[in-house]
């Protein structure tokens, strides 16, 4: 926690798990928005009705929120969260599977367009999900996480994977991440079915 900041009480007013942010109602004040990601080092999802410690801050409008957040019935969570070690998924999956991609474009397996294709889907993704983290803390209109995992499908999700991990988004809650482990198993299977097929159309003009 930074110097000179002061840690304050309060109860979780309002939630919206499914958009990943809600209020704190301070002991005194009016309430003020905080998103999951303050809740980082924390074990499990808020609640309304949880006790929790919090920092103030302010937007880029000058508005209140909560920059870091804590259950207060967890014993020395306010003063240890940001020791805890990051649980955030580490993209090596990604960085694998790009060079994998590149091996085999390198040996004529893998035709120019497809490893473009996934470049480009991928960088797009990265900037939906920087886009959606934006949203998330300023309280604007959020990308449906429908089209999140249609990027990822389509050849994206090594970009999801790494914007996951860069910008701390979408990396933690259990019905996204299961959605999206999905979508990298369907893209892996819709590229080795690609590939085989390739390699058969190839055995058939020799």
């Amino acid at each position: 926690m930074s110097g000179g900041a002061r840690q304050e009480k309060g109860v979780i007013s309002r939630w919206q798990d499914e958009r990943g942010f809600g209020f704190i109602q301070p002991e005194q004040g009016a309430a003020l928005f905080v998103h999951v990601s303050a809740f980082a080092a924390t074990p499990r999802r808020p609640a309304v009705g949880d006790a929790v410690y919090f920092l103030r801050a302010r937007d880029d409008k000058g508005k209140p929120r909560a920059s870091w957040a804590a259950f207060a019935g967890v014993p020395q969570q306010a003063v240890t969260a940001k020791a805890l070690p990051d649980n955030t998924p580490r993209p090596w999956l990604a960085v694998l599977f790009v060079i994998v991609l590149c091996a085999l474009y390198v040996r004529g397996l893998l035709p120019r367009d497809v490893l473009m294709l996934y470049a480009v889907i991928s960088v797009l993704t990265v900037l939906v999900y920087h886009r959606d983290k934006a949203a998330a803390l300023r309280n604007r209109w959020r990308t449906p996480e429908r089209t999140l995992h249609w990027l990822a499908l389509l050849g994206g999700w090594p970009g999801a994977m790494l914007a996951q991990y860069w910008f701390r988004h979408k990396s933690t809650k259990p019905a996204f991440r299961r959605w999206f482990w999905a979508t990298v198993l369907g893209n892996g299977a819709l590229l080795a079915g690609g590939l085989y097929q390739g390699e058969r159309l190839l055995a058939l003009l020799r």
